[in-house]
């Protein structure tokens, strides 16, 4: 949040690559310090 206390809109994009092997598709996932799944960013 802004110090005024208003959000501000932001516009983002992003992407994930999908490798296939025949009918298996492929994905990297991470595991962050908290333990959670997620993709990887950069």
């Amino acid at each position: 949040m802004h110090s005024s206390g208003v959000a501000r809109i932001e516009t983002s994009a992003g992407g994930v690559i999908v490798r296939w092997q025949g009918e298996i598709p492929h994905v990297l996932l991470i595991r962050d310090g908290y333990r959670q799944w997620g993709f990887p960013k950069g």
